[in-house]
């Protein structure tokens, strides 16, 4: 059917005949994700009554349609039929006081419904006869009266809001005695505490806290680590392309760090939200390459303004420097030549040979001299930090929940498809006061 409904028992006082078909007094609820109809009770021409716990074909219905011999024996083990006429093959499907029924079916999501269905409440409500209810939730796919889930766990459960609400109730079938809540499935099941888990927890461990601060002052710095590089290449401050050309490979290793440190940031935020283990270890993993390049930084400025700077700077004027790199350089510290406008000058409109202008080592020194030290002193006071964002991370990274491990159920003791089914037939057997040992399908 592509809507959920019931339909009910005709009012009329005898079965209703139609030639040679079998008409179906009642049909159960098909599931709402698929067009497979639940078990049917059908008449069949003698007046019988049978319940198919599968459509009959259409080939079926129009044939005098006969229990085969055995098929009340069978159909009494399987707990469809209570009470059977034992000089006859003929059963009949009589009420049901208490209906504990688990899925049974082809189909895994099929659920069977006795005669005495109270309501039914997929999008509708419909009134029910003994004013009774129990009920089937599709949200987890697990029998009614089962803790089994009907389906193997999920790896990657849904994410949830940081205030851990509870999901909504979705669509349900009502059916039984009492308004009791269904049995809470198994964590894993509901996505609780698994290789990902819901967004946020409603309550956050102090590891989790430590943690996050550390990964929110590792974003701090490497943000205005970024910032630096970016204004700088895009010569957004003063005197940047100065640094843009006599710093080149030291402003190259700030960007590459800032950025490296900006994504493990990043990966950190994720693990400690997700409450992801392996996320966290790769975000502790990636804070050691970040150190590393957080030390290159420093000890390369450090080593370049500590030792020999205007020696340094002068064989760079004469062997490195391209002729356009002088020449930003001269425009940007209003400067001519190294020494003087006769010592490797860049002409210009400004830079000639009797130009006013002095030589450009002493204020190329000053700035060198301020900008390295700052670098350098910024590099080393961020290692501190950095060494202790390691030690939170791994530390923290493994308590960022209460769970023991992963919080997967091992291999050994998970669910398979025997062990669903023998679940289904312990329960079928106490529901008929019988320990079912077949296995198999009434035939019609």
């Amino acid at each position: 059917m592509a809507s959920s409904r019931t339909r009910r028992r005709s009012n009329s006082s005898g079965p209703e005949r139609r030639g040679s078909r079998a008409i179906p007094l009642r049909r159960s609820v098909t599931h709402a994700h698929g067009s497979n109809p639940l078990p049917t009770l059908y008449l069949l021409d003698n007046g019988s009554q049978v319940f198919a716990p599968f459509p009959l074909r259409e080939e079926a219905k129009r044939a005098s349609i006969q229990p085969y011999p055995g098929f009340t024996e069978q159909a009494h083990k399987f707990g469809f039929y209570t009470d059977v006429d034992p000089n006859s093959h003929t059963p009949r499907f009589p009420g049901v006081q208490q209906p504990r029924l688990p899925q049974y079916g082809q189909d895994e999501n099929d659920i069977i419904v006795p005669e005495d269905l109270c309501e039914v409440e997929i999008g509708e409500s419909t009134p029910s006869k003994a004013g009774g209810r129990s009920r089937y939730d599709k949200r987890t796919n697990t029998s009614i009266y089962s803790d089994s889930p009907s389906k193997f766990t999920d790896k990657w459960p849904p994410l949830r809001g940081l205030d851990d609400s509870v999901r909504s109730a979705g669509s349900r079938v009502l059916y039984g005695e009492s308004d009791i809540p269904p049995p809470p499935a198994p964590s894993l099941e509901e996505g609780r505490h698994g290789f990902y888990s819901h967004f946020g927890s409603k309550k956050w461990t102090v590891h989790k806290w430590v943690l996050i601060v550390s990964v929110i002052l590792l974003l701090l710095y490497s943000l205005a680590g970024l910032v630096y590089a970016v204004m700088t290449w895009f010569n957004a401050w003063d005197k940047a392309v100065v640094m843009a050309v006599a710093d080149m490979d030291i402003l190259t290793v700030i960007t590459l760090t800032a950025a490296l440190m900006l994504f493990t940031s990043l990966v950190g935020i994720s693990g400690t939200v997700l409450d992801s283990r392996p996320i966290l270890a790769v975000y502790a993993m990636l804070l050691w390459p970040c150190l590393i390049c957080l030390l290159s930084v420093g000890y390369v400025s450090y080593k370049r303004v500590t030792f020999s700077l205007d020696h340094k700077l002068n064989l760079s004027w004469s062997r490195f420097y391209t002729k356009s790199g002088r020449l930003s350089i001269q425009d940007s510290l209003g400067c001519c030549g190294f020494y003087s406008a006769l010592h490797d000058a860049a002409p210009s409109m400004r830079c000639y040979l009797r130009t006013p202008l002095p030589g450009c080592k002493a204020m190329l020194y000053d700035f060198e001299s301020r900008n390295l030290r700052f670098i350098w002193r910024g590099a080393f006071s961020l290692v501190p930090i950095h060494i202790l964002n390691v030690i939170a991370a791994l530390l923290c990274a493994n308590h960022i929940t209460e769970t023991f491990g992963k919080g997967m159920t091992p291999k050994q003791y998970r669910l398979s498809a025997l062990d669903v089914k023998e679940d289904a037939h312990r329960i079928l057997g106490s529901f008929n006061g019988k320990h079912i040992e077949e296995v198999g399908y009434a035939k019609i």
